[in-house]
């Protein structure tokens, strides 16, 4: 069994070096970045620190009104210890004028985390598949066959997809108007799990073209996360979309990432007929493959080749 064990030093230090390349090929000022307060930009945020010191380093937090308070004091708490200026921007009125909040289920999302899963859970019900899967779906199928659920996925899978997509594309588009605005280069904290499974929206935050630790499982961004000792508030939080309350990455996607990044390691490895060596399952190869092959058209622009890989060939594991 793989543990996906990577030499996390020397990770660091490949990190370091692409950062300071990059800023000096693009002949930018510094560098921008949306700081969610999630481990994964939090990651990128200390290494953007570490390489070029705080002075050329931008943060900032987009949020509106379904956000999550936790998300702002973490963004907080990470610029305040990196003593880097912390530019936070409401787009709510945005997301007004888009209409974002106009569907009924979208008034509904904001009193009660635990509405919200339950509403997630009915709809896995009721599709035999969790909305995630059925949104990747929309371009291959839209229930042409079945009105009722057609119905059911315009009032309820529909509005939060679009949604979530607007946000994503609202935070990417005033990221990009800063870093014009102020001469500065804009990298994403997109990781390889996200990517793989198509846990991002087309276009937007994370659909930067420059995406540097895009090769790294989310497991191998934890560990550079403990290797950069960041706090334990940042490490051990549950990750969030940012999209309704309660909901979490792991919930939406409707698997752990310690075992999507298995399966994708078990894939990677050729090893689908053979999943107890990677100390999965059969059935956990299928789902993740299920998310994989229809979010394909998420990847069409592959955008700036990361630095590093965590994969087998990418040689920085220490577990194989």
């Amino acid at each position: 069994m793989s543990s996906l064990q990577i030499d996390a030093r020397r990770s660091v230090e490949v990190l370091v070096d692409y950062i300071r390349n990059d800023l000096e090929k693009h002949d930018a000022d510094g560098v921008i970045m949306g700081l969610s307060g999630g481990i994964d930009s939090a990651v990128l945020a200390y290494l953007l620190v570490r390489a070029l010191g705080p002075k050329r380093v931008h943060f900032y937090y987009i949020f509106d009104r379904d956000s999550e308070e936790k998300s702002r004091e973490h963004a907080v708490q990470i610029a305040s210890e990196l003593k880097v200026e912390l530019n936070i921007i409401d787009m709510t009125e945005q997301m007004k004028e888009q209409r974002v909040y106009a569907p009924l289920i979208m008034q509904l999302n904001i009193y009660s985390h635990t509405l919200n899963r339950m509403i997630q859970h009915a709809c896995t019900a009721f599709f035999g598949e969790n909305p995630f899967a059925s949104s990747l779906k929309k371009r291959l199928e839209s229930f042409e066959s079945n009105p009722v659920k057609r119905l059911v996925y315009n009032m309820v899978v529909k509005p939060i997809t679009a949604g979530f997509d607007a946000r994503h594309i609202e935070r990417r588009r005033i990221l990009e108007r800063e870093a014009r605005a102020r001469h500065l280069l804009p990298l994403g904290a997109a990781n390889r799990s996200e990517v793989m499974v198509g846990w991002f929206v087309k276009d937007g935050i994370d659909d930067l073209e420059d995406q540097p630790l895009s090769g790294l499982y989310k497991t191998q961004v934890r560990q550079l996360a403990e290797y950069l000792n960041l706090p334990d508030s940042i490490r051990k939080q549950l990750p969030s979309p940012d999209m309704m309350k309660g909901i979490t990455d792991e919930f939406g996607i409707g698997m752990l990432y310690e075992r999507v990044d298995r399966v994708l390691d078990c894939i990677d490895r050729g090893f689908q007929q053979k999943p107890q060596t990677c100390d999965v399952t059969t059935e956990d190869i299928r789902y993740v493959e299920m998310l994989h092959e229809p979010s394909a058209w998420k990847r069409g622009s592959p955008g700036v080749a990361p630095p590093l890989f965590g994969t087998v060939a990418g040689g920085l594991r220490v577990d194989v």
